[in-house]
């Protein structure tokens, strides 16, 4: 079941990838911030490391490092349900992109789509609104972001929401087509009343899922598309 779970708000419209060692210089130590909201969590090194998939000597050098590629800070902002981007992207000067593996530019640039690309679309489209950051839970896993203002709409990366949330009696997701063959995915939620013999739909989620670098055309068509589930639903109250 999907559920609004601690949402943060970006505000970076750059593409965080890694820190600059000037960082240390102002004796700003990613690493060292890590470290902190660890144990303000109270959590030890090896239950940090073995959420994050890596080794104890691993986890104490994240701890010690002042740079990090955006996929591990991702996961650990997941992981301490804490944003570390924020941090981030109040000394944006001292921020950089490196050149990594094929499929890590590939994310990078999806997120990049997401950040830069979709607001401005979404002005184009008299839509204005913010992305929200949806730190993931492995107990109820959610979409990758969503909108301030139209909160029914979200945004998986390389996966679609029904591989993201799986299968169960509490959703059912379907997918729709455009007529040029653009895709999304409409989430009906149930919750139970007097036990779970009965279900009630609460709502609707429409998802668009985000699996490749789209050019403006295709992504405004696609963004259009999901508006026009959108608006129909509301109209008809079920969002």
């Amino acid at each position: 079941m999907i559920q609004k779970k601690f949402v943060t708000q970006i505000t970076s419209s750059t593409f965080v990838t890694k820190i600059k060692k000037e960082y240390m210089k102002k004796e700003f130590n990613i690493g060292k911030l890590i470290r902190e909201k660890v144990a303000e969590r109270k959590m030890s090194v090896p239950e940090f490391t073995d959420k994050i998939g890596c080794n104890r000597d691993n986890g104490y050098k994240i701890f010690r490092s002042n740079d990090i590629s955006i996929l591990r800070l991702k996961k650990i902002c997941e992981i301490l349900q804490y944003n570390f981007f924020n941090d981030l992207s109040q000394n944006i000067d001292l921020i950089e992109n490196i050149e990594e593996t094929n499929e890590t530019k590939k994310e990078e640039a999806i997120y990049s789509l997401i950040l830069n690309d979709i607001p401005k679309l979404l002005t184009e489209l008299n839509r204005e609104d913010f992305i929200i950051f949806h730190p993931q839970n492995q107990e109820f896993p959610t979409p990758d972001f969503g909108l301030v203002n139209h909160y029914n709409i979200s945004f998986t990366i390389n996966e679609s929401l029904e591989e993201r949330v799986g299968k169960s009696v509490y959703n059912t997701i379907k997918k729709l087509q455009s007529k040029t063959g653009y895709e999304i995915e409409e989430c009906t939620i149930k919750l139970p009343i007097y036990g779970d013999h009965h279900l009630i739909e609460t709502g609707k989620i429409i998802n668009i899922t985000i699996d490749k670098v789209y050019k403006k055309e295709e992504l405004k068509e696609l963004l259009e598309f999901a508006f026009t589930i959108y608006d129909s639903k509301k109209h008809d109250g079920k969002l």
